[in-house]
């Protein structure tokens, strides 16, 4: 019988750390998806200074002369494709033509849980294909979230 409630005590204890633990993990995760998240590029030099995404639009920027300031706005936010190995990631693919280029933006972003010291991290593969006799060119870009 003590062997009994003894079990039963432990069992209880397991089902609260694991409710516990989801929660956090659920806490955790709307604080990211319920509000404003700002990206900023890890190489200072890069084309994109920074991506927000909000709850549902996409702001990319971009450096004119010495400021930062939008460029490209989308009424769209990457859309959640996996689930798994402790991280959630979301992707959208966009695009922006006009006279000088067709562009493709292929922007991701992933939210780990669960693991410390990991941070949430975004990609952008920019695909700029030329009206004029230009190259093609493709950038590849790495961001992390601002606090």
């Amino acid at each position: 019988m003590k062997e009994q409630k003894e079990l039963l005590r432990t069992n209880k204890y397991k089902i609260m750390q694991m409710q516990f633990i989801l929660l956090l993990a659920v806490l955790l995760f709307s604080r990211n998806m319920n509000g404003q998240m700002n990206f900023s590029n890890l190489d200072a030099n890069g084309s994109f200074p920074k991506i927000e995404i909000n709850t549902d639009n996409t702001t990319l920027f971009a450096k004119i002369g010495e400021n930062t300031k939008p460029w490209l706005h989308w009424n769209e936010v990457p859309k959640s494709i996996e689930s798994g190995n402790g991280r959630s990631t979301f992707k959208m693919t966009v695009y922006n033509n006009d006279g000088i280029a067709n562009r493709t933006f292929e922007i991701s972003y992933t939210i780990p849980y669960g693991q410390n010291n990991a941070d949430p991290s975004a990609y952008i593969k920019a695909t700029y294909i030329y009206r004029d006799k230009r190259p093609n060119k493709v950038l590849e870009e790495h961001f992390k979230l601002i606090q």
